[in-house]
């Protein structure tokens, strides 16, 4: 049977921001293991410790002494006994949207052309009848009752809705369950702006940011109304979220992760110790694993 994910999708910056504090061995391990759950049917690896260590090539020595390390990227789910990845369930998740919405378009294209073909077979007084209803619609549409399905793309709100509620779903973020005027306007400028593909881009940019999912003093996290104000969404794009205000370090570059690390001590009211660029041990109190 053919395999219902062929490809997994690798984020570089993600990956190497989200694995520095990992040996090159737990790296490698890591990752045979995502690659091994992306193949499942079910998208995750069984809770036993002899097959764990098999799909991260390691001995059972090698693997008691690492996974606790590698084991922090996984959750366990403790009723199916089975661990699962949560970056990789939300990919997962993405492409099943993709892939309905191609069935879809594929349907109604198909769809169109059967209709198509059976006008193409009526006689041209019936033509004529259809085109003269038509342009009655036509004209009861005048410019001063412009409906809603003229002054927004349907398709395109439709695809947002799909966008939005799936990555709400992989974050534990609040889904929008009908569409305003408001909204339907925010949203058609953002895409308008930017285009469907890089307006998805964004939006998963915002794992990245620890503060808009949640890591505040306040426990607030990202909306979907917050997201396409559109001062919001230039600062999300830029990446203003992510960083918060990065100290001095005396002209030094910082080390891989480091940002991110202190973005969610910063936006978390600075509550315990500050994380030092120098020492990573300091940095795990405030790491966010995906």
């Amino acid at each position: 049977m053919a395999n219902k994910y062929p490809y997994m999708p690798l984020y570089a910056a993600d990956w190497l921001l989200d694995t520095v504090t990992l040996t090159p061995a737990q790296r490698g391990a890591y990752f045979d293991m995502l690659c091994h759950a992306w193949t499942r049917p079910s998208g995750t690896l069984p809770n036993d410790d002899s097959k764990l260590a098999i799909y991260a090539r390691m001995t059972a020595a090698e693997w008691a002494e690492n996974k606790d390390a590698i084991l922090a990227f996984w959750k366990l789910d403790k009723r199916s006994q089975s661990w699962s990845n949560k970056r990789a369930k939300y990919e997962r998740h993405r492409l099943d949207i993709k892939s309905e919405s191609a069935r879809d378009s594929a349907a109604k294209r198909w769809n169109k052309t059967k209709k198509e073909d059976a006008n193409a077979m009526q006689t041209q007084c019936e033509r004529n009848a259809i085109q003269s209803q038509s342009q009655k619609y036509t004209d009861r549409k005048s410019p001063n009752n412009d409906s809603r399905s003229d002054k927004f793309d349907r398709k395109k709100l439709d695809r947002i809705f799909e966008i939005w509620n799936g990555f709400a779903a992989s974050n534990r973020l609040q889904a929008i369950t009908k569409w305003n005027d408001a909204r339907r306007k925010a949203a058609s400028a953002r895409v308008a702006e930017v285009g469907i593909e890089e307006f998805e881009k964004i939006l998963t940019s915002c794992q990245r940011s620890a503060f808009l999912m949640g890591k505040n003093d306040r426990g607030w996290k990202l909306d979907f109304d917050f997201f396409v104000t559109a001062s919001k969404f230039q600062k999300i794009a830029e990446g203003g979220f992510e960083i918060g205000a990065p100290p001095r370090n005396n002209g030094k570059d910082y080390p891989p992760g480091y940002l991110q690390v202190h973005e969610v001590w910063f936006n978390g009211g600075r509550r315990g110790p500050k994380p030092d660029p120098d020492n990573p041990e300091t940095w795990q109190p405030y790491q966010v694993k995906f």
